[in-house]
């Protein structure tokens, strides 16, 4: 009688499921999706946590972030931080902020959970933070 190994036919096992379920979705990946948002536009929503962090406590952190940075640009009356607010590669991830302010880092895990490239992520993210700014610009 002839037995299996055991690490092969876990192995076996293994590659027969992910060949029928598949890769992981979107969905498996990241349940929270996590609106953020600032008066009423949504800028993004997060679908896994990063850096030790929820997706929820990211939200915050980001929202954070953005106050200060907006709080920054009335205070200064500096209306170019809108135009210095850009989406960069940060080792195989992306960054988006500016100079002397970071935002959000924008990992391959919210690519993959958003079915996308992360530096199409990044630059779509950094348009629409770009785009709440421009709002709380004229609504002040």
């Amino acid at each position: 009688m002839r037995f299996i190994n055991t690490r092969s036919a876990v192995a076996a096992l293994a590659a027969a499921l992910v060949f029928m379920l598949g890769t992981p979705t979107c969905a498996s990946l990241g349940q929270d999706k996590v609106p953020l948002m600032h008066d009423g536009y949504l800028i993004l929503r997060l679908r896994v946590g990063c850096g030790g962090l929820t997706a929820q406590q990211r939200k915050t952190e980001i929202q954070l972030r953005m106050h200060n940075l907006m709080a920054r640009q009335f205070a200064q009356q500096d209306q170019d931080l809108v135009g210095q607010v850009v989406a960069k590669k940060w080792g195989k991830d992306m960054i988006i902020g500016t100079p002397d302010h970071l935002l959000l880092t924008v990992t391959r895990t919210d690519a993959r959970a958003n079915n996308c490239d992360v530096t199409w992520l990044a630059n779509y993210w950094r348009n629409r933070m770009v785009q709440a700014l421009i709002i709380a610009t004229r609504t002040g």
